[in-house]
């Protein structure tokens, strides 16, 4: 876009981390850059570290505070009566939000990279389409799809959605197939294909992404750790109850700390979960805000998790390791799910030790220590 006003980045989960970074340093200096984080906090602090002492606090950062139904608290009958309030109070929000931000923007770049879950996001986007210039940032598959209503309850919320955020608003399933997310909002393929001014492929991100310096970044320093454990929080959905995922999560942190002591452990809690933080407390624990990318580091042994995307990027040395096998899950389905997922997504090998005798010779193997 020849002779911009301005690039607009929205910049909505972890992953969307990658080519924000990458994209800021593309970008020439006489281009302002805003940064706009829609509703995760820990992201916008994420930012403002990286602001202040990567650029001097040249980058605008808009933060979107979410919005808080009143039906959330609500309960029985009275969740009804709190709809049409609900509808009004958060359309109200997302005007005065935007309407402070981004009213009378014209010319700019605006580059989103994904079509659902944010309906902060397509309000935004809605209402910068015509006088700027939109960029989808096309992440390759699993998509996100439509999903249509199979309820009451889902029409319901289909309709809640296009008054709150606009009537090219549809409900989404990710994935497509065997979808695990369902009836969050996602934009409509007729505005994507009427109002979307270009695509940027990121499908083959390594390849882009290979001579991207990250040390630029690197502002959060890992050198004294050797076990790296980046958590999940399972409870609920995942795992049959919380006893039994905090005891059996103990069992395998003795024999980490067979091979290595607490002060060589860092544990780092997946940002915007961070329920049930104490089914597991061994080793220091890492600002929640620091992306996983930036915390690998050639001094680490091992990074451990469960099914987190977090050891399916790690690069320059360290071993990922995933504990998902010996873990009791809902159904062996769901388990093998999650694993054909990593491998279809890790850069490098990712270990599965079967069996806690397994993880231990694993873990020998770069400790150093006999037994």
């Amino acid at each position: 876009m020849e002779n911009k006003s301005r690039v607009v980045i929205l910049c909505e989960s972890y992953p969307s981390i990658a080519y924000t970074l990458y994209r800021l340093t593309q970008e020439r200096g006489d281009i302002p850059v805003t940064i706009f984080i829609p509703a995760l906090a820990d992201l916008h602090q994420f930012f403002q570290v990286i602001n202040e002492k990567v650029f001097a606090n040249r980058l605008e950062l808009i933060y979107y505070p979410p919005y808080i139904p009143m039906r959330v608290t609500a309960r029985g009958i009275k969740r009804l009566f709190c709809i049409l309030p609900d509808i009004v109070g958060e359309r109200r929000h997302l005007r005065q939000f935007y309407d402070r931000y981004f009213a009378g923007m014209e010319n700019a770049e605006v580059l989103f990279p994904s079509t659902g879950y944010s309906g902060a996001k397509i309000y935004v986007i809605r209402r910068l389409a015509g006088k700027n210039r939109l960029v989808f940032i096309d992440p390759g598959p699993p998509y996100l799809g439509r999903h249509s209503p199979r309820s009451l309850r889902e029409l319901a919320t289909l309709l809640i959605y296009k008054l709150v955020y606009g009537w090219h608003t549809q409900l989404g399933r990710f994935p497509p197939v065997n979808p695990w997310s369902t009836g969050f909002p996602l934009i409509s393929e007729g505005f994507m294909k009427n109002s979307v001014n270009g695509v940027i492929d990121w499908s083959n991100r390594a390849a882009i992404m290979a001579g991207f310096n990250w040390e630029r970044f690197n502002v959060f320093d890992t050198s004294k750790y050797r076990v790296i454990y980046f958590h999940q929080d399972l409870v609920g959905r995942y795992v049959p109850d919380r006893d039994t995922f905090s005891r059996e999560l103990r069992e395998v942190f003795k024999v980490v700390l067979r091979h290595y002591p607490e002060r060589e452990i860092a544990r780092k809690y997946h940002p915007g979960h961070e329920f049930n933080k104490d089914v597991i407390e061994v080793g220091e624990e890492l600002p929640i805000y620091i992306p996983a990318e930036l915390l690998y580091n050639a001094k680490v042994h091992f990074y451990l998790g469960i099914s987190s995307t977090s050891i399916t990027n790690v690069r320059g040395g360290g071993k990922a390791v995933s504990l998902i096998n010996l873990l009791s899950f809902n159904s062996v389905d769901l388990r093998e799910r999650f694993k054909e997922r990593m491998v279809k997504s890790s850069r490098s090998e990712i270990l599965f030790p079967a069996t806690l005798d397994e993880l231990d010779n694993i873990l020998r193997s770069a400790s150093g220590k006999k037994g």
